[in-house]
């Protein structure tokens, strides 16, 4: 029996691993892409040199540097939703991966245990601390800013390695 194609997709290589891993994983010269099992492998051969831009905030809890929690009763609270009339950069992966952590339980227990964020109840509120952390008025910015990207990571990846039991 001849098997028929009922659907097929293409995806760019480059977009699929920015999708699936995150834009800071390919900064490779190539990839090699494997299916083994039931797992889909993603190796990154030879990191190209890249010039690092600025080194982001140490991720151990400091008192002196940690950031005020945002305070949700505050009156100038910079707002995340688009102003009438103004023109928006839209989100890519990244804004994308910070709206789902940010509505994540786990994410609030995570910034309450590693950064004494214990104010942290409501995707909202994990959103405000980390617009402040990151230094940004909207979490779009971490998709067209390399230095509100290099801020944003560090942190999502400590949260996954803390959701792995690291």
């Amino acid at each position: 029996m001849k098997l028929q194609i009922v659907h097929r997709y293409t995806v760019p290589l480059q977009t699929a691993i920015e999708q699936l891993i995150g834009k800071e994983a390919t900064d490779g010269e190539a990839f090699h892409v494997s299916v083994e099992d039931d797992e889909l492998v993603v190796d990154i051969i030879e990191p190209a040199v890249r010039e690092v831009i600025a080194q982001p905030p140490s991720l151990q809890p400091q008192e002196e540097h940690t950031p005020p929690e945002p305070d949700t009763n505050a009156v100038n609270q910079i707002p995340e939703k688009p102003i009438p009339g103004q023109l928006q950069s839209k989100g890519g992966p990244l804004a994308q991966r910070a709206a789902i952590i940010c509505g994540e339980r786990g994410f609030w227990k995570f910034l309450a245990e590693h950064f004494g964020a214990a104010g942290i109840v409501s995707a909202d509120t994990a959103a405000d601390w980390l617009r402040v952390r990151c230094d940004v008025k909207s979490r779009t910015e971490f998709d067209h800013s390399e230095r509100a990207a290099t801020l944003f990571r560090p942190i999502e990846s400590k949260y996954r390695m803390w959701l792995e039991g690291y």
